[in-house]
């Protein structure tokens, strides 16, 4: 209740109509959005960000972020496409639609999509004016609730698989287990079905491999996460901790098997550089490294931390 007051107070002291207060279904008690997304509207098209700061001061000058940003342009003002770029435009146009349509999916959840005309509300049309084929990602989104039949596969967990198979990565001849390795600043009571759910999830690929293989391995996890002594001689000392909420009671023995430090030695390094490295992270990172280990098979900047909350879980084992 305070921070609904503390909202409404900052509200009124805005010009009238440049904000309305959305409150979304939650189907759930203990559902909520917690994602970051702003969409800039203009002349010349769109600008779609992903972020994973909250709009709070500490969050953007100490911590360290992440922010996908990429602007699409209204169709009229794309350029046009020669015979020779033809498939290549027809491919892109395909990852360009399913962009627009998880997108518009997401937002139908929070009901501030229409089909009719409404000043209140963001019309379905808009997307239709944009040109979204020159998309570089794909989007995974998490809403509170049950989901059922084709939707299990449209949200968080259930759409890791599909987004891995949709893009284009070398496939292997390799045998040996992935290397995923997971970041994030708070942790949820975990279950093994859990554990187990995400490891298959994001080795996919690798599973068609082990299946021919009949090797059964599983992907090798890695889980970063900032010690003591960093959170202390963060940038924010132990204040910085707030952000890094972690209950004795929800450790696991398959995070604490798996740690490994997030920062590194500051030592030598120039002051700018140095301040950096102490900046604790508020971001969450779930990628695969290649075979050799020196570059990224698929890389995911999002706001879900390791939870059954953020990413869902299967119900009745599916």
């Amino acid at each position: 209740m305070k921070k609904r007051f503390n909202l409404l107070f900052f509200l009124g002291t805005l010009r009238p109509k440049k904000v309305r207060i959305v409150e979304p279904k939650l189907p759930l008690p203990f559902g909520v959005h917690h994602s970051k997304l702003v969409l800039c509207v203009n002349a010349n098209g769109i600008r779609v960000a992903v972020l994973t700061a909250n709009f709070i001061q500490d969050d953007w000058a100490y911590k360290s972020q992440g922010i996908y940003v990429q602007d699409f342009p209204r169709k009229q003002n794309s350029p046009k496409t020669d015979r020779a770029n033809l498939i290549f435009s027809a491919g892109n146009e395909i990852r360009g639609n399913n962009f627009k349509n998880e997108l518009l999916r997401y937002l139908n959840c929070y009901g501030i999509i229409s089909n009719t005309e409404n000043t209140e509300a963001i019309p379905s049309t808009l997307f239709d004016e944009i040109d979204f084929s020159a998309v570089c990602v794909e989007i995974i989104t998490s809403i509170p609730g049950y989901h059922r039949y084709t939707d299990i596969h449209s949200f968080g967990l259930g759409r890791i698989p599909k987004v891995l198979h949709s893009i284009d990565t070398e496939l292997s001849d390799s045998i040996r287990a992935p290397l995923l390795i997971w970041q994030f600043s708070s942790q949820g009571k975990l279950t093994n079905s859990f554990l187990n759910a995400l490891e298959n999830a994001m080795s996919t690929e690798w599973k068609s491999i082990e299946e021919a293989n009949k090797k059964p391995l599983r992907p090798l996890v890695q889980i970063v996460y900032p010690t003591e002594s960093e959170v202390r001689e963060s940038l924010e000392g132990w204040r910085g901790g707030l952000s890094l909420p972690l209950r004795l009671s929800s450790c696991h023995p398959y995070i604490n098997r798996r740690l490994h430090r997030w920062g590194q030695g500051t030592r030598g390094l120039c002051k700018i550089e140095f301040l950096r490295r102490r900046a604790l992270p508020h971001l969450k990172t779930y990628m695969r490294l290649n075979e050799k280990k020196d570059g990224i098979k698929w890389f995911i900047l999002t706001s879900a931390n390791l939870s059954r909350a953020a990413w869902g879980e299967w119900q009745k084992k599916r």
